[in-house]
């Protein structure tokens, strides 16, 4: 059995040669924040679209959307549809710098 305090290990490969990667680190806070709001991330770091979406800030439907249009965060199906953190966290993360390079252009 895997107990919560390890499980970041595996969601983000992190050993402990690994530990101060600092993408280990924001993926373990992220966690540890979905479970305060009582989101089910799985041992692994798995998050249903319910998880995903709240991680994101938008609605389930818009996540399904974007599946549909193949806009949004990567995602996997095994049984039903799954996000890993690492990958949510990403997508956000490249959003941003997208955001950002527009911005800067426009000036």
């Amino acid at each position: 059995m895997i107990d919560e305090g390890t499980s970041w290990h595996l969601a983000t490969g992190a050993s402990d040669e690994t530990e101060s990667d600092p993408m280990a680190e924001r993926v373990a806070t992220v966690i540890d924040a979905l479970r305060a709001l009582k989101e089910d991330v799985t041992p692994d770091g798995r998050l249903n679209p319910k998880g995903a979406a709240t991680l994101i800030g938008v609605e389930q439907r818009t996540l399904r959307n974007w599946r549909t249009l193949k806009t949004g965060p990567k995602y996997f199906t095994a049984g039903r549809t799954w996000y890993w953190v690492r990958d949510v966290i990403a997508w956000l993360d490249e959003r941003e710098a997208i955001a950002v390079e527009k911005m800067m252009q426009r000036e």
